[in-house]
């Protein structure tokens, strides 16, 4: 069993007192955070979801009813003068802040703070990147029992569950828990984090009755005997595999529950049933157009603006988001969840881990907990060929030749060159083909993969052909024969 230095059993270890949380250091005075506050109470703020519903708000600011729209935002504390108004409706050109490789990075956190929710530990860790070559959300869950690293310079050293990291920070020093947060989310991803959001998980059924209510395919039956309800006590709940119409409260659910049976009982299944909600939102926008009434923006702007806290956005900046979707529309979106048997398994793993003398579960990073370099390297292959990760396919390799050891030197190769891909070795498969093909990419219902495929061989100086009559022997999505494997594969 592993033993790493902890906080102690639970986040209350760390004493007001004790912790110090430093601000981040600045990069440059268009890095300063601007924290917006819509809403707070004494101990804790109450907020609610979703950037796309964001999205929407100003969307219909900008083409509908601009004067009476106005009022409700700047109602809100979201300050819209004539000037940002000239701007969007001229199509000014008001740039995102990227990273390095052209991507714009946000992180959404959801809490739960009902009288008898988790209090400021965050139920809810999810990064979103969007793609404007493609004008896709690629969104990236992190299980809540996953162990990292404190990034405070008087804490180095110790690690807790990134879903108490939250509340660590805010109770050492009040609002900075979330920047907090998202410093610890881009040490471990590798990620350059733009903005964020804190938003209250029971203010969803109101995001989505504001909507309309959307439409989610379940893809397993499951009952949850165990769902909490707000008067500390429990309830059961049922879902049924194929489509359902949700509204706010059963969203909630739907997105809340882990306790159901196998495979929807667990955190991950619970994460990526929470993506699945923000696509169907963005589903819901791009089919229904009377969300662009008048009286639809302002019940949705009045669920938001007093139940989220927004970190570095600026109101020019939310304004660019009105120009981004009026001339590309709403982003498309897919996802992935770091759990252990993401990258065929050989990034994370599961088990005890000692918090001071009690075991606990636990998600660490491997080869070692404290290394996030394989890590990183996959959420950048992720970010850059999405589907490729999201297709998930399996891939079988045969010989078709008499070089045996050097096809199976082709099989290896690939291998470490696609270290989170599953292939494996299926031995001989004759295929009556042309002796001038080196390789033949068969059965390519993948195709993101099957092209990947392709460009590796090809880049390696084999000739590569696609063909779709050949019956996998072991089921797989994609099989490869090799015809030829005298090419040089390490050159």
């Amino acid at each position: 069993m592993k033993k790493i230095e902890m906080a102690g059993t639970h986040s209350k270890v760390l004493r007001k007192h004790s912790v110090s949380i430093p601000s981040k250091k600045k990069k440059s005075p268009s890095k300063t955070r601007s924290l917006q506050k819509l809403k707070s109470s004494k101990h804790y703020k109450k907020f609610k979801i979703s950037c796309l519903v964001i999205l929407i708000a100003v969307v219909g600011l900008v083409i509908y009813n601009v004067t009476d729209i106005m009022k409700y935002i700047n109602d809100s504390g979201l300050i819209v003068t004539p000037q940002t108004i000239a701007n969007s409706i001229l199509g000014a050109d008001i740039q995102f802040r990227k990273d390095d490789y052209g991507y714009t990075n946000f992180l959404l956190v959801g809490i739960d703070t009902r009288e008898n929710g988790d209090g400021l530990n965050t139920d809810t860790i999810m990064v979103i990147s969007y793609n404007y070559d493609t004008n896709t959300l690629n969104m990236v869950s992190i299980p809540r029992d996953t162990v990292l690293a404190h990034t405070a310079p008087d804490k180095e050293g110790y690690y807790v569950r990134v879903n108490s990291m939250y509340m660590i920070a805010e109770e050492a020093t009040e609002d900075s828990g979330l920047p907090y947060l998202q410093d610890v989310v881009s040490n471990y991803l590798g990620l350059e984090i733009h903005y964020a959001a804190l938003i209250n998980l029971k203010g969803f059924e109101e995001i989505i009755d504001s909507i309309g209510g959307v439409d989610v395919y379940i893809e397993n039956t499951f009952t949850d005997t165990s769902y909490p309800t707000d008067n500390g006590k429990t309830k059961v709940i049922k879902f049924t595999a194929g489509w359902e119409h949700m509204d706010g409260a059963r969203s909630l659910e739907y997105a809340r529950s882990r306790h159901g049976q196998w495979p929807e009982g667990t955190d991950f299944a619970r994460n990526k049933r929470q993506q699945k909600l923000i696509t169907a939102i963005g589903d819901k926008i791009k089919s229904d157009t009377s969300l662009t009434n008048v009286s639809k923006i302002k019940n949705i702007l009045e669920s938001i603006t007093s139940n989220i806290q927004l970190l570095n956005i600026s109101n020019v900046e939310l304004e660019s988001v009105a120009n981004l979707i009026k001339g590309k529309g709403v982003p498309d979106s897919q996802g992935i969840v770091l759990d252990p048997s993401i990258g065929n398994w050989n990034l994370l793993e599961e088990g005890g881990i000692s918090f001071g003398t009690n075991p606990q579960f636990a998600i660490t990073p491997k080869p070692e907990y404290w290394n996030y370099d394989i890590i990183q390297l996959f959420i950048r292959d992720f970010l850059n060929s999405p589907t490729v990760v999201t297709e998930n396919a399996t891939i079988v390799i045969y010989n078709n030749s008499d070089q045996y050891y050097d096809t199976y030197t082709v099989y290896s190769n690939l291998i470490n060159n696609f270290p989170y891909w599953t292939i494996n070795w299926g031995n001989n498969y004759p295929l009556e083909e042309e002796t001038s093909t080196d390789i033949y990419i068969c059965n390519t219902d993948k195709p993101e993969t099957a092209e990947e495929l392709q460009d590796y061989f090809e880049s390696l100086g084999y000739s590569v052909k696609m063909v779709q009559d050949i019956d996998p022997k072991y089921e797989e999505d994609i099989s490869i024969t090799v015809q030829n494997s005298t090419v040089d594969a390490n050159e």
